[in-house]
């Protein structure tokens, strides 16, 4: 049973230390939810079964991005049929924390990328992996090699809203914003050509040709 003290905004940080350790999974996540929750307890709550924790690990702004990598490898090593839906939350908590690093937004776009899993039919589970592709297409992170990747994503992405974010990202390689000037949808190219890394020279030939 949650007793409320380890959500408040006063507690000490041992004493959250404290209940990372309880049987209560309602009480680890309160604990890992807490701002004031050390980043030592948090590193430790990263290794928790419970796909709640790690969805308040993921979420709390103190999680460094080797505990966010943790929260990822953890996620790869619980997951089964029966916790699919809440793990996908808790990779798209992770794709919009400010601290994702380069590498662990990669990790997170490549595998939402290649196609869905077997049984997975749409629904909740395929919108959840489109919104881990437009928060990882939009953050600041993104590194180019992602960005691209994620500029050819077509099969799901039924609103193209994976690639109107890639091409509104101000790290989007020139390369693609080319492509993407090309792209079916209007609303993705206009994108990439309101985009400040697409030279000008580029922009004035687009909008000759329209």
């Amino acid at each position: 049973m949650v007793c409320g003290a380890e959500s408040s905004p006063s507690i000490a940080p041992a004493e959250l230390a404290q209940f990372a350790g309880s049987n209560d999974s309602a009480i680890r996540a309160a604990a890992a939810n807490n701002p004031r929750c050390p980043p030592s307890t948090l590193a430790q709550l990263a290794h928790d079964p419970d796909w709640e924790v790690l969805t308040a690990v993921a979420g709390n702004p103190a999680s460094d991005s080797a505990t966010l990598q943790r929260v990822v490898d953890n996620v790869n090593s619980i997951r089964s049929p029966s916790n699919t839906e809440g793990l996908l939350w808790v990779e798209l908590t992770v794709a919009r924390h400010p601290h994702s690093s380069p590498a662990l937004l990669h990790q997170l776009a490549s595998r939402n990328f290649v196609g869905l899993p077997p049984n997975c039919y749409g629904g909740t589970e395929l919108d959840r992996r489109v919104q881990i592709m437009e928060a990882v297409a939009e953050h600041p992170n993104a590194g180019p090699d992602t960005l691209e990747l994620l500029s050819r994503y077509v099969e799901w992405d039924t609103a193209n809203t994976v690639r109107s974010r890639v091409a509104a990202h101000p790290g989007t390689p020139v390369p693609v914003l080319e492509q993407l000037l090309r792209d079916t949808d209007a609303l993705v190219a206009q994108a990439a050509a309101g985009n400040p890394a697409l030279p000008p020279a580029t922009l004035a030939m687009w909008q000759l040709t329209r």
